[in-house]
Parts: structure tokens; sequence; C-alpha cells
């Protein structure tokens, strides 16, 4: 936006901009963020509306201990069939690809049994498809042709889908906002329409069960967006260079980094500077190389060598090594495709079809780095920091889980190259005594309770970010002097303001995972507050919910 009014400023048209969002509570801040703008907020909302049914899904306990509830994608897939069998348009929001491709073959084996004629009136929706995958979808669903769809946050915002009837939403999205903004795929115009959030074992997820009045009593969450991100910027710049020779003026329009950034890019060949202007220098065209959607334009491409190496989607390289590694079963509109081969430098996953009974999950070893303190303080004893990180992160195997029972059938190790993540992190060190008084006095487990404490911190966290589960990731780490560091980072290439946030907020995310662990009526902790199923999958730490209660309660008054 701040580039097409560069543009049009240098061409004597003065633009004007109409923005619109009916789901966060800082649009007027959001919107001068985005175009570098002044802006009047109007707020009075005259759209029609139906009667909208919303009903809290929490799956059941399958233990006595209350500790396990019941897969919400089982939940969500015979909710789907129910509702696609009495011919109700539906559609599923998941978080993953791998959860929407799940139900989608899920559902369609419901339907087969159950009403077979109506099979083929779902589809899956996600990234990766190819376009015209992708424009072929959006239109049968528009047209009605189209009963059902399962999809993760693609079809979100952004596509006109229709007037749907009913929406699935399996596990929180990570904001109110985003689940408003789900929910409101159904039901447009004014008719009556039907939402279900179906809750995940998190402790978030169970907190907004337990506490209903926290979605519907309150307003969205602030957007929060980082201008600033070098990866976005120099994008940018590489695409206004090619409108427009770039000067030092055009600083006050992308921020203090524009200048060195310059610098950065003429040293890579991109650009090249002339008396007090820099020129682009290349013959390609950036806009083609530039992805909206995504940070990293790196990707790889899903070709099926059983049809002669035939284009299947894409994926980019950050989950490249999470969903394409060899041996890895590839899912795409139900059907499973065995990963054959890698090919690390021509970036392409070779697959085929095979019937496979089974999914795969990969599992992960990373480290991190400090590499630039920004912020420091203290807060109540403890020690909080922000700043620049490098991590580490390794691919290191993977597990067989068998379709519906999600039984292990056993598990590989693999040998792929290291992935670097540029980005910004938060960090906590409790005081030593405190750690010392849990050992010593209280028989406790000072490392499994800060495992358990990072567990629902992460889990907490995206909340307060307004972003979404995966957009933040946590790890317990002995730093070099020996001090253990509780670390919650952005999982996007120079970070996208997540952790700043968190930084600010630390006192109130720290509150609120207290009072989850409090709440939860597991005796010795569960997926609801301190432990992650997929770590203790693959032999990961396992959490000590005493020892994290203890952590969280003693930070608090210390």
């Amino acid at each position: 936006m701040r580039r097409l009014n560069r543009i049009c400023h240098y061409y004597g048209v003065e633009l004007q901009f109409i923005c619109c969002s009916a789901t966060i509570a800082n649009p007027l801040e959001l919107a001068e963020k985005l175009t570098g703008m002044p802006m009047e907020l109007i707020d009075n909302d005259g759209s029609p509306k139906g009667t909208k049914h919303f009903i809290l899904w929490n799956p059941p306990y399958i233990d006595e201990e209350k500790s396990y509830r019941r897969s919400p994608t089982t939940e969500a897939q015979y909710l789907m069939a129910k509702l696609i069998e009495r011919h109700i348009q539906t559609i599923t929001f998941t978080r993953a690809r791998v959860i929407a491709e799940l139900i989608y073959r899920y559902v369609r084996d419901l339907l087969k049994e159950k009403a077979p004629e109506l099979v083929d009136s779902i589809r899956a929706y996600r990234g990766g498809y190819l376009p015209a995958e992708r424009r072929e979808i959006e239109k049968l669903l528009f047209s009605g042709q189209l009963l059902g769809v399962t999809s993760t946050t693609a079809l979100e915002l952004g596509i006109d889908v229709g007037a749907l009837d009913a929406c699935l939403i399996v596990g929180f999205p990570g904001t109110i906002a985003s689940l408003w903004q789900q929910s409101g795929r159904a039901g447009r115009k004014s008719e009556d329409s039907l939402t279900v959030f179906i809750a995940y074992n998190d402790p978030v997820e169970q907190y907004l069960m337990r506490h209903p009045e926290y979605l519907f009593g309150q307003s969205p969450e602030n957007a929060v967006i980082d201008p600033g991100n070098v990866y976005v910027l120099a994008e940018h710049l590489r695409c206004a260079a090619h409108e427009l020779p770039l000067s030092e003026e055009d600083a006050d329009i992308f921020g203090e980094l524009t200048l060195p950034l310059l610098d950065v890019l003429c040293e890579h060949g991109d650009l090249t500077q002339i008396g007090d202007k820099w020129y682009w220098a290349s013959t390609a065209y950036p806009a083609s190389e530039s992805d909206l959607r995504v940070i990293s334009n790196d990707t790889y491409t899903i070709m099926d060598i059983s049809r002669g190496n035939l284009v299947l989607g894409s994926v980019d390289a950050v989950n490249g090594f999470a969903m394409v590694y060899p041996e890895a079963i590839y899912m795409h509109e139900a059907e499973t495709y065995l990963v054959r081969d890698l090919d690390l430098e021509q970036k392409i996953a070779y697959v085929e079809p095979i019937d496979a009974d089974y999914y795969t999950q990969p599992w992960f070893e990373e480290t991190i780095f400090i590499t630039e303190q920004k912020k420091a303080k203290e807060w109540n004893g403890s020690q909080v920091y922000l700043g620049e990180v490098r991590v580490t992160r390794k691919t290191v195997g993977f597990v067989r889980m068998r379709f519906y029972t999600m039984e292990n059938l056993g598990s590989e190790r693999l040998d792929l190259p290291e992935q670097n993540l540029e980005t910004i992190a938060l960090w906590v060190i409790p005081p030593e005594e405190l750690l010392d008084r849990l050992k010593y006095e209280k028989s406790g487990k000072p490392y499994e309770g800060l495992e358990g404490v990072k567990n629902v911190l992460a889990s907490v966290l995206p909340h307060y970010a307004m972003a979404d589960r995966q957009s933040i990731r946590g790890k317990v780490q002995q730093l070099d002097n020996e001090q253990i560091a509780i670390f919650l980072y952005d999982a996007y290439p120079g970070g996208l303001g997540f952790a700043n946030k968190g930084y600010e907020l630390l006192e109130k995310i720290i509150e609120h995972a207290q009072k989850i662990i409090s709440e939860c009526e597991c005796a010795d902790g569960c997926p609801s507050c301190v432990r992650q199923t997929d770590a203790m999958m693959w032999g990961g730490i396992d959490p000590d919910k005493e020892s994290a209660a203890f952590i969280l309660e003693e930070m608090i008054v210390m």
C-alpha cells in the first residue's frame, strides 16, 4: 500500500484508502501502520445479521484420571458428515494442513457408508495446492456445488466463498478476532447459521471452555504487525526500486531501516547507486519473486513420479522438512503419497501414490543462540530479555501413526541438514534461589517444572500477541553462564512482533498461565495445562505440574 501511494504521488495522484475490518480492536492504528497515512475511524455497523447459534464443544474425557480427551478431529469428522448428510453447506477450519487433509479423508470414508452419493460434494483446501485447484474449489463452493470444505486459515479471509450455513472450528485459531472471522464465513446476509468451536486438550482452549465469557464478553485483540521486518521490507524495497528509483526521502515512507537495507541490496547486486538514487540493477521482475502470503519465497516443488513428474503442489522451505522428508506420507485431496526422495539442491520432493493406512509426524531438535540483546528488565526477581536469536533446528526423525486409532506404528531417524532461523525472542531467567527452594525444600524438579511453564506460556502468549499457536515456539535451555532460561520466539524470519508483545505483557501472561494450571482438574499434569502430547510421543521431557505451579506462583509474588 505504501508502494502504491508512492507511485501515485510521483504521478500527481493523491489516493484515498478505505480499509475495512469487522474483527480487530485497533483498526485505526493498524490502517495507519499499513498505509503510513492518517486515517479516520468509522465504527458503526449496519450490515444485515441473521441469528447465529454458537456451540462450545468440549470432547469427553477418555480416562478416569481426566487427563485425556477424545480427539477434536474425531468429533469434527462426525459432525461434518452429519451436516453434509442433511445438505447443510459447511466449512471446517483447522490449524494445520495435515489436519485439514485428515478430516477430509475421514469424512469421505463416513459418507461412503452413509451417503455415497455425497462423497464428491466435499473437498479439502489449503496452502500448497496449485492455483488452478484452489480457484476451482473456490468457484464450486461459491456456486453451491460443493456441500463442504475442510480448510486451513487459507479460506479465513480475502476470498469470497458465498453464504455458508455452518462452520466448524477445530481448535482455537489463536485470537478472538480470528474465531469471529472464521465464524463469519457462515450466515452471511440475514440467514441463520451455526458455528461449533471444538476444543483441543490445550491450556488456553480448556480455559476458554471453562470461561466462555472470555470469548463473548470482551472485544477482539489488537492486531500486531511489524513493517520493519527486514525480510519483508527488503522484498518491498526491491519491488519499489523496480517501480521507481529510490532516494533518501523514501526512508520517510519505508522506515529507518531503509538506507542500511539499500546498501545490503547493492552488495547483493539487486540495486546500483548512481548519485543520490538507487536503481534496479537486475533483469528479473522482483514482484514475481515476492509472495504476499509468505515471508520466505524459498519453496519445494512436489512431483508425482508415477505420472511423469507431474507437479502436485508446493511447500515453503520452512515447512518442507516437516512435510516432505524422505519416507514421509504426503496427503493431497485424501490421497496418500510416499516421499521417495528429497532433492535438496533442486528443491524437489519426488512422491508416488501409496495405499497407506498411516500418516507421519516429524520430530525436531533445536538449539538457540543469542546474537544480540535489545532490551532487559527485572520483574519480581526474574531477569527478562528481548533480543535477536538464531535458532538451529533439525528434523531428526518421524513417527508413523495409524489412521483413526493414532496407534504408534514405529519411528525412524532422519539425517537432514540443519535449518537456521534468525528471529526475535524473549527469554526469562527465574531467580536461582527460587529453583533451589523448589529442589531442596519442596523436593521438586526444577527443569521439569520449567518445561511445564514453557509449555503453558507458549500456549498463552499467542492470545495476547494476536498470533496462531504455530507462530510462537518455546524452549528451555541452559545458557553459557549455566543459568536456565525459558525462551519464547517468533517462528518467522526476522520476527513479526509476537515476542515483543510478550516482553511488554509478561506479567499478564504469567498470571494467566498460573490460573490455567491452578484450575486444571488433573493430578499430575495433562495437555490441558503443562504437557504437550506430541513432545511426549517421542521421548520429550515429562513436565512436572506441581513444580511448574510452584515456579509460577513464586514468580508472581516475589
